[in-house]
């Protein structure tokens, strides 16, 4: 799922995801949209902080 990082500081992760524990390093800039897993407990830590926000799908997106 995409994402708005919000954070305060420039940070970076590597997250072990999926079933084959592959290695998915995001790279987060305030004001930077990034990739996470929803279901990822970093992901879930990140939004509870209010450091990341959900982005809508092009396809959802208000004009």
């Amino acid at each position: 799922m995409k994402y708005l990082y919000c954070g305060p500081v420039p940070s970076s992760v590597s997250l072990i995801v999926g079933d084959d524990r592959l290695c998915q390093d995001v790279l987060m800039l305030p004001g930077m949209e990034v990739e996470m897993p929803a279901e990822h407990e970093y992901t879930r830590t990140l939004l509870a902080l209010a450091y990341l926000m959900p982005l809508m799908p092009h396809s959802q997106t208000i004009h």
